[in-house]
This record gives structure tokens, sequence and C-alpha cells, in this order.
């Protein structure tokens, strides 16, 4: 097999997953995010006590980039910042509830896709595609 047609047929596949994302997006009416979001989501989702600069910080942003997408965040009302108990000055970011589910979507998107292809193959198929999977997960 050549490149190309392979190229073609991984594009193809990665479409499957990409539309069955749009489509749960549209369904649970979610705006859609980038990887990148996702991450600054799970990062605030998974510490409790995560700052703007603690997230610049882990991300290697700068306070502009950061404050951007805070903005951001707050206005599509996916995170809130409330004052820290321990100094007043410092404002902790919090998820709202549809920041909560926005951090944990990535994984019903994989669920959904994971659906689509049990429907899709047979169990035979199934195995050869996991040890595939397998195979090319560990030379990455």
């Amino acid at each position: 097999m050549d490149p190309e047609t392979f190229r073609q047929t991984l594009n193809t596949f990665l479409k499957v997953y990409y539309d069955g994302s749009k489509a749960l997006y549209q369904k649970m009416q979610l705006p859609e995010l980038t990887q990148k979001q996702f991450k600054y989501l799970k990062a605030i989702d998974h510490d409790p006590t995560i700052t703007m600069s603690d997230l610049a910080q882990h991300f290697n942003l700068s306070k502009p980039s950061i404050t951007d997408i805070i903005q951001k965040f707050e206005d599509a009302g996916l995170i809130v910042k409330e004052r820290s108990q321990d100094d007043g000055r410092i404002m902790i970011l919090k998820l709202t509830e549809l920041g909560k589910i926005m951090a944990n979507t990535n994984q019903l998107e994989s669920e959904a896709f994971t659906e689509h292809i049990f429907q899709a193959l047979s169990d035979d198929e199934l195995k050869t595609l996991y040890t595939l999977m397998q195979k090319v997960g560990t030379h990455s």
C-alpha cells in the first residue's frame, strides 16, 4: 500500500471521529473547544487552588495570553474566579457545572467513537485493530 492511500484512509477514519464529536457537541448544545482549551479546563478541574499565574506557568503562557483565555472561559460560562480564603488578593479559578461537563467531554467523544467502532467491526476485527493500535502506540 502506498503512503498516500493510507493517509487518505486515515483521514476518513479521523473524520468519522470528528463528525461524531461535532454531533455530540450539537446534541448537548455545547461550544466546541480546541485540544489546548480542554487541557486548560482539565488543569483547572484537577487543581482546586489553581490561579491564573499557576495556569500560565504550567502551560508556559504569557500573562496577556492567559488573561485572554480566562476571559473567554468566563464569557462562555465555563469558569468563575473566587477569592482565596487565605489571601484575598489571590483569585482561584473554579469550573462551573458547564465547565466541568466540558472538561470531561473528550471522554464522552471517545466513548461515542468506541461505540461506533464496536458496532462496525466483528470481534476478530476489534482484536486486530486493538493489536495494531497497541503496536503503533508503543512506537510514539
